[in-house]
């Protein structure tokens, strides 16, 4: 069965999980208590929350460097605290870290909404979402979703270049966990670039093509009420809207925000925090599981 895709999800304010001090001489001393991170250290609620969640990262990632994200200096550097956090300690750049993934996210989205807004006079703009059957592994998921999604794009470029045109997707993968049942589901929003004129049917043409193609890949049978194409109407809530991650790193503390019972990438750290015993092992599992899952693949990309 083929869930559609959340807007905004909850997830539990979490207590601080506690660490062993490293026996290496790092940036610990400046960015932690015991080994522990320290939140309180932070001025910003958002580097708060991150910082929280990386005690997730730290303690469970199958990741090295994930482990590693802001406890070592950088040689020959001063570890720097101001208001926008902490300089000169070494980083993951990883997509699917709690506080990495979040920067480049948010750095994409004003790059993207920048792009956007400085040529709605030469494009017209479409968001799209595009899910699979849930009912696979999310190692399964993620292999469907990269292969359909390949196969999509290329057909649908070669169709649009048949009639003189030109056809650009920016996209960003996005994920939910229902925490009663431990479904994972991912999927993919993006926005969709054709050039003014271009009376194609681009809405039909690309939902058969995905259609076909995960059928092809082996991900099972897609329904239609699961996939959604609109026109943009608002820009910034476009972006923010295929950017989710980085609007949930923000909003995820919020106990208004919510969607059903589901919680989204950054819910689940949250959420592990905030567990124990079976359910916060089988939470854990899950967070490996999507690490697993997700290497050498892409998170987003902007075309």
């Amino acid at each position: 069965m083929v869930e559609q895709a959340s807007s905004v999800r909850r997830a539990e304010e979490p207590p601080q999980a506690l660490l062993r001090p490293s026996p290496v001489t790092t940036a610990a001393a400046s960015l932690t208590n015991m080994g522990q991170v320290s939140p309180q250290a932070e001025r910003s609620a958002r580097s708060v929350a991150s910082r929280k969640r990386l005690n997730v990262q730290y303690r469970y990632s199958p990741v090295k460097s994930h482990r590693g994200c802001l406890k070592y200096a950088i040689p020959n550097n001063n570890v720097v605290w101001d208001e926008t956090g902490f300089s000169g300690v070494q980083t993951c750049d990883s997509s699917m870290c709690f506080v990495c993934g979040y920067k480049k996210q948010a750095r994409n989205s004003d790059k993207l909404g920048n792009i956007i807004e400085n040529t709605t006079g030469q494009y017209d703009y479409s968001l799209v979402t595009l899910t699979i059957p849930t009912s696979r592994s999310v190692y399964t998921q993620a292999r469907v979703l990269q292969k359909a999604y390949n196969r999509t794009i290329k057909y649908v470029r070669k169709i649009v270049k048949s009639y003189g045109s030109a056809f650009e997707v920016s996209w960003a993968n996005d994920i939910t966990i229902d925490p009663k049942s431990m479904k994972v589901h991912l999927h993919r929003h993006a926005i969709a670039r054709l050039p003014k004129g271009h009376n194609l049917d681009i809405d039909h043409i690309l939902f058969r093509a995905w259609e076909r193609a995960v059928r092809a890949v082996g991900g099972g049978d897609v329904v239609q009420s699961a996939y959604y194409f609109q026109p943009i109407e608002s820009v910034d809530k476009a972006v923010k809207y295929i950017f989710k991650a980085a609007t949930e790193a923000m909003s995820s503390q919020s106990k208004g925000n919510s969607f059903g019972n589901r919680i989204g990438w950054y819910g689940l750290a949250d959420r592990i925090l905030s567990s124990t015993g079976e359910v916060k092992e089988r939470l854990i599992g899950i967070y490996r599981d999507i690490v697993d899952a997700m290497k050498g693949k892409r998170w987003f990309s902007l075309s």
